[in-house]
This record gives structure tokens, C-alpha cells and sequence, in this order.
């Protein structure tokens, strides 16, 4: 698959693993996150690599893993310090994604792929060896799922027991049992505090050894020293006992904020995503649904669009009915063709009956987009918003016609700046098999982010059942970025959903789709033959 092609088959990925799962993804901004009910994936380069897409599916996979096995009350309610969450963390992982890998079997290769991306590609090792007691935890309980991590544990394990012998030791026993012991979130919370009391009582017991050497020793500190001395003789270490500035380094891990602990699992795929995310004009992302109100068209609006829509619905109904119809056929069941009985006796032919031929029906999902942009604010809004009407009330009649109409931008809150997701969004109009009504009266408002609503609508549209898709832009002029706009086309075109064109008083369409593809509208009386003659081809050719 070629660069271009693979990152545009994300949206739909995103899609697609976001109804299976359950949860809702956004594609765009420069972060990735979640917050606890959606996921948030950033903007990526339209000329995005394999890899990109491979991250972006395994953070779905990871975090949609968390939204359906984490009980996140159930974690807020234990109280946890930083030290104990993030432990709690690396071992919640683990448990939820092999919950989902149960569920869908698919996931686990990804899940696979993204640890050895992330730990054998991407993993630097730290200069503090208290931080790297966390990242040989993470390493070893992910690398009971991913054996190719066992090397690096095992580099990892040596580096430590030099700085802090007899350690790994008392963790062993606890690591080793996960698999079995953490199947929800409150067994990872309980084994997360037992790792934790282990090494606080590791870094306690060094630090009383420590001052046994430097004052020769109690009787309580003679105990410390005496225990340290069994870790030494099990470890086989030559270190006596762990650096001064080794034990103070542990002990301030074990008391630091979150933000001075190493990066989670999560946290490490978000930032790959995030690093990929680029904020040129050459990006993907998806509109977000932000409902706006529409109200009803008034009586004389109504009116003045029913004789444009008698006369589309006449015309397109006519052709629908030449597009399903064909040459009547000869054969033994039927209606009889009285012009054939004499050769009944001749020759003793029993094909005398008559079968109305048809071809497969039209079988179509429609998608109407319209541009209320406030570039379309006054009579070209108001031309659009009856075109729409008017070609909608026309098409929801045809049988084997599903339809569904959406505008954009949605809503816009102008508190937030320009730059604010909320203005790439879009606002169903007609939700697909909707009853039809009369409220497209329109308030215009905001940019024409035309690339951002076609990826939504390539969401909405792809799985439709109908085996043919077409989706109608109904715009007055030139989306925020033509590039942007032109490669969402091709994508969607590539996935085989035709892209038709009406310009609202303006030519402009004529750039993203040619001539016989796209038509301009400049009054009401002009959509019939308009549209006509755009969706002769369509329906001409549906069946063949």
C-alpha cells in the first residue's frame, strides 16, 4: 500500500474500532488522549507511514481496552499515592488489554507489534537506576505476553542488582504471579501496594545499613546491616551496599510527584503519536458533531420549492424507472404474448409467455453535504438551504434510495480560539432514515472546513449497506485548504463512493470535481436540470 493511501484509510479504521469496541475516537489537534468516555487520536501528515497507522490502531486498541475493563471508581475510592498509581498502572495495563485480546483475538498482534515498537525501538534507558526499578517492572510483566522483551529485562535486572542488591529478589515472587492474580482492577491495585511496601521497605533497610557504617553500628541498625548482608550472599553482588546517593535517589522516587516518574505505556504511545502530528496544511482530520438548531422552512419557501421539487422528483423517478427497466424477455412463465400462440402448433414451442425484464434497483445511499459557511450568509444560504430541501424531499421518495443530510461547520463556541477543534465540525441536518421534515432554515457561521465534514461523512456512509454510495457537496466557494480537500476526495473515491458537486451561485466546485461531476446553481429554477444531469450517469448506470 502506498504512503498516501494507508494513512487515509484511518478514518475508517478509527471508525471501525470505535463501533466495536463501543467507544467514541476523534481524529484531530496535536494531543492524544482520553477522557474516560472518548478517544482522541491527533492529527497525522497525510503522507504518514505505515508505522503511524500501526501506532494510532494500537492506542485505540490500548485505550479502549482501559474504557472497558478499568473501574476507575474503584481507583479513585483506594487513594493512591503517585508511586503506588503508577505501578498500579503498568500492571492495569497488562490485565485489560489481555481482557480485550480475549474479546477480539485480531488486537493481540497489534498490541504485540506496538511493545516492541515502543520498548525495542523507541525505549531509552535512564541515567537514574531507582527510575529504571520501575521500567524492569514494566518490561518484565509485558514481556510475558512479548518474549522478545526478555533481553532487555534482563540488561535492565543486571544494572539494578549492582546498585541494589537483593531487591529484584523480594519483587520476583509478586511479578511472577500477575498473570494469575491481576484479573481486575482492584487485584492490581492491592498488588501494585505490595510492590510498593516491598521496595519502600528495601530503601529503608539500605538506608539504616548505611548508617550503621558510618557510626559503627546498633543494635537495631546491626539488624539492617545483617539482612543486607543475606541479599549480598543471595545476589552473589560485590557492592557492599547500595551508595548514599543510590538509597536517596530511591527513596525520593518513591516519594515523587507524578510528573517526575517515568512515562506509562499510554503515556509513551500518545507521546509517539503526538511527535508524528504536524501542524502543516498536509494533515488528517476528522469533523467533530457539534449539533446546531435548525428551524422549519416558512409556508412561502415551502412553496417555492415545490415546483422544483415536482419537476426533479418527475424527472429522476423517470429516469430511475429507464435505469430499472429493460427489454421485456421470452420464456415459460409470464404473461402470454398472444402474437406467439400459432407457434405453439407449428412447432410445438412452449415459450410463449412474457417476463417483464428488470435490472437490479438503484440501491443507493445519498449523503448530502451542505456548506453554512458564513461565506454562504443571505441569498446564497437561503438558495442552498431550499436546493437542499427541495433535492432531499425528492430523493427520500425514490425507493431503494437511504439518505441523509448533514451541514457544516456545527456549532461554534468564538470563546475558544480559531484554532479550537469545535471549528472543523459538522451538524446533522437528516439522520439517515430519518422522517423527512422541513426544518433546513440554516444560520451560516464559521470557516468551510470541507476537507474535515468529508472524512465524517466517509465514516457515516462506508457502512451503509447499499451497494452503491454517493455523497453531494452543496457549496458556494473554496474549502479552508483545497489540498486537504482534493486528498479527502481521492480517499473517498479510492474506497468507491462516487463525489457529485452543486455550486451555490459559484464555479468554484468545478476545481475539486470536473465538469460532469459537479454543476452550478445560480437560482432555484436551474437545480432541476442541474441535478439531472449530474445524476442521469448515477442512475443510468446503477445495476449494470
Amino acid at each position: 500500500m502506498k504512503h498516501k493511501d494507508i494513512i487515509r484509510a484511518l478514518p475508517l479504521v478509527a471508525d471501525a474500532l470505535g463501533r466495536k469496541y463501543g467507544v467514541r475516537v476523534h481524529i484531530g489537534g496535536n494531543k492524544a488522549y482520553t477522557n474516560g468516555k472518548d478517544i482522541h487520536l491527533p492529527s497525522l501528515p497525510l503522507d504518514s507511514d505505515e508505522t503511524a497507522l500501526n501506532l494510532a490502531r494500537g492506542y485505540l486498541d490500548h485505550e479502549a481496552a482501559h474504557l472497558r475493563s478499568t473501574d476507575f471508581e474503584a481507583m479513585v475510592q483506594a487513594g493512591l499515592t503517585a508511586i503506588e498509581k503508577h505501578v498500579w498502572n503498568i500492571l492495569e495495563d497488562v490485565m485489560v488489554e489481555r481482557k480485550l485480546a480475549q474479546l477480539y483475538p485480531g488486537c493481540r498482534h497489534n498490541l504485540a507489534w506496538l511493545v516492541r515498537h515502543v520498548f525495542l525501538q523507541e525505549f531509552e534507558p535512564s541515567s537514574d537506576v531507582s527510575t529504571e526499578i520501575l521500567n524492569w517492572i514494566l518490561c518484565r510483566v509485558r514481556s510475558f505476553d512479548v518474549p522478545e522483551l526478555n533481553a532487555l529485562t534482563q540488561e535492565l535486572a543486571q544494572y539494578i542488582n549492582q546498585a541494589f542488591p537483593g531487591l529484584l529478589p523480594r519483587l520476583m515472587p509478586i511479578i511472577s504471579s500477575v498473570p494469575q492474580t491481576c484479573q481486575d482492577t482492584r487485584a492490581c491495585i492491592s498488588t501494585a501496594k505490595k510492590l510498593v511496601r516491598i521496595i519502600e521497605k528495601y530503601a529503608q533497610s539500605q538506608a539504616n545499613a548505611q548508617e550503621t557504617t558510618r557510626t559503627g553500628g546498633t543494635d537495631e541498625t546491626q539488624h539492617a546491616h545483617n539482612e543486607h548482608s543475606q541479599d549480598k550472599h543471595h545476589t552473589g553482588a560485590d557492592t557492599a551496599i547500595p551508595t548514599l546517593v543510590d538509597i536517596e535517589n530511591l527513596t525520593e522516587i518513591l516519594h515523587a510527584p507524578a510528573d517526575k516518574l517515568p512515562s506509562g505505556f499510554g503515556d509513551r504511545l500518545g507521546e509517539a503519536l503526538e511527535k508524528l502530528s504536524s501542524p502543516s496544511s498536509q494533515s488528517l482530520t476528522v469533523a467533530q458533531v457539534r449539533p446546531k438548531s435548525n428551524t422549519p422552512l416558512s409556508e412561502q419557501d415551502i412553496d417555492e420549492t415545490r415546483k422544483s421539487t415536482t419537476a426533479l422528483r418527475t424527472r429522476l423517478q423517470g429516469l430511475l424507472q429507464s435505469a430499472v427497466d429493460v427489454r421485456s424477455k421470452i420464456g415459460r412463465t409470464g404473461h402470454i404474448d398472444h402474437r406467439r400462440l400459432p407457434r405453439v402448433v407449428t412447432t410445438a414451442d412452449s415459450k410463449v409467455f412474457l417476463r417483464k425484464g428488470r435490472r437490479q434497483g438503484v440501491n443507493t445511499a445519498i449523503h448530502i453535504l451542505l456548506d453554512a459557511s458564513a461565506s454562504m450568509h443571505g441569498s446564497c444560504m437561503e438558495l442552498a438551504s431550499k436546493s437542499c430541501y427541495a433535492l432531499g424531499h425528492a430523493l427520500v421518495h425514490i425507493p431503494g434510495v437511504s439518505l441523509a443530510i448533514t451541514c457544516f461547520p456545527g456549532c461554534i463556541d468564538y470563546t475558544l480560539p480559531s484554532t479550537d477543534e469545535s471549528h472543523r465540525s459538522v451538524a446533522p441536518v437528516l439522520l439517515r432514515n430519518e422522517k423527512f421534515h422541513n426544518r433546513f432554515e440554516i444560520t451560516p457561521n464559521g470557516s468551510t472546513p470541507m476537507a474535515e465534514a468529508l472524512w465524517w461523512v466517509l465514516q457515516e456512509i462506508h457502512p451503509q449497506p447499499e451497494e452503491r454510495k454517493i455523497i453531494l457537496i452543496i457549496s458556494d466557494g473554496d474549502p479552508d485548504s483545497y489540498n486537504e480537500t482534493a486528498s479527502a476526495i481521492s480517499a473517498i473515491k479510492g474506497f468507491g463512493i462516487e463525489v457529485y458537486g452543486i455550486g451555490i451561485a459559484s464555479t468554484a466546485i468545478s476545481r475539486l470535481l470536473p465538469y460532469n461531476q459537479s454543476a452550478p446553481v445560480n437560482d432555484l429554477g436551474q437545480l432541476s436540470p442541474a441535478m439531472f444531469g449530474i445524476l442521469q450517469n448515477v442512475f443510468m448506470t446503477a445495476g449494470r
